[in-house]
């Protein structure tokens, strides 16, 4: 038993859930009701997780995994038990963390089904088996692969990474489409220097935008300068089907995604509609942003989507004497990284060039400056991943 001085290990559990988000709603597992019989029943923490049969396999291991390390890292040392409430999809063993510290496992126990003549046509179905009521992920007609980038907060150069790495892929021989689904600040016409509007073809399809060598298609090329987008998330739903669905991007090696910061409607809708070859996290080495991208990369596990790994941007700034000013911290992108078993890609250090070709819509800049080579390992290491050799 805990003594009177050690922190209540249910009132850890309680404070922790706020933070583990449900990756099917982007709300937290303690504001939505899933998590429930919060108790320590002979010196272990126990506690139940209540999932629906649209929480696939992964989403249920990554939920639990994250309670489980949320709750060691704010002080609780001893065991956890983790209930899965009826309805999961998954076996049992599904939601056992990978990697539990030693003392801290976690054994998930389903409790027992009620009786119910209609059980037998309502069992788990197989890992992976199509399911009448959802949507399968699909591929993008003429779409070889389909990047994700995206972050867990707004402000850490996303979308910066996005342009830079379908320049990078382009630059490789590659043929690069460029999608915009940060829908509210849609900041690929200005990098990219694009003026016109979005057209549509005769039948009724949208036709890219081409600059600087890619196809590019956003939501800020439909819109009028400076408006405002005030949607709900059922909007911004249908807003990424459409532009799943309905542009002509001919013959595409690679469409490079660039979505809104954060784990939201956006970001469901794509995994749940398209066939992601995998997802790119980007955040600075800052630890407040790595928090946020522990988050997101957790999101794209529970969705099923390859986290094919890390960029750190920003991680210095480059000072004339050849020496380097960690302005957002050292050391923590790196941690995450072996925490969570997927590779840094690449680290981009700060440079003027990357804001002047921002600025100015021209991404050919940053060529000259200190990033270019960042970048150019960033477009290698994706490549190499999605195409092992042989």
């Amino acid at each position: 038993m805990s003594s009177p001085e050690s922190p209540d290990p249910v009132e850890i559990l309680r404070s922790v859930a706020q933070d583990v988000r449900d990756p099917l709603t982007g709300i937290s597992v303690a504001d939505s009701g899933m998590l429930s019989d919060m108790r320590m029943e002979d010196d272990v923490l126990c506690m139940r997780l209540s999932v629906t049969e649209d929480h696939r396999e992964p989403m249920v291991r990554s939920l639990v995994n994250a309670l489980g390390r949320a709750v060691t890292e704010s002080g609780w040392n001893g065991p956890i038990e983790c209930s899965v409430a009826p309805g999961v999809t998954s076996p049992p063993e599904a939601a056992t963390p990978s990697a539990p510290a030693p003392g801290n496992a976690i054994p998930s126990t389903t409790a027992p089904p009620r009786p119910n003549p209609d059980a037998a046509a309502r069992q788990p179905l197989p890992n992976n088996a199509p399911r009448a009521d959802s949507h399968q992920p699909r591929p993008i007609p003429g779409v070889g692969h389909v990047l994700a980038v995206a972050s867990g907060k707004g402000g850490v150069g996303k979308s910066t990474v996005a342009v830079q790495l379908a320049m990078a892929l382009k630059d490789l021989g590659s043929r690069v489409g460029l999608l915009d689904l940060d829908f509210y600040g849609p900041s690929i016409p200005t990098m990219m220097g694009i003026r016109q509007k979005q057209t549509v073809s005769p039948q009724k399809r949208i036709l890219p935008a081409t600059a600087h060598g890619l196809a590019c298609v956003s939501l800020g090329l439909m819109l009028d300068d400076g408006k405002p987008l005030v949607w709900r998330g059922g909007m911004i739903a249908k807003m990424v089907e459409q532009l799943l669905d309905d542009v002509d991007w001919g013959q595409l090696d690679y469409l490079v995604i660039d979505l809104p910061p954060g784990t939201g409607d956006a970001q469901l809708t794509l995994a749940q509609q398209a066939r992601l070859s995998g997802s790119v996290v980007v955040s600075t080495p800052q630890s407040l942003a790595l928090k946020d991208a522990e988050r997101g990369l957790e999101m794209f596990r529970g969705l099923d989507v390859p986290v094919l790994g890390l960029v750190e941007n920003m991680a210095w700034y480059p000072l004339p004497d050849g020496s380097r000013d960690y302005v957002f911290g050292q050391g923590g992108t790196v941690e995450l990284a072996e925490r969570s078993g997927v590779p840094v890609l690449a680290r981009i250090p700060m440079d003027a060039a990357l804001r002047l070709a921002g600025d100015q819509g021209d991404p050919g800049i940053a060529r000259d400056g200190s990033a270019f080579e960042a970048f150019n390992q960033l477009a290698k290491a994706v490549v190499e991943t999605l195409h092992p050799p042989a």
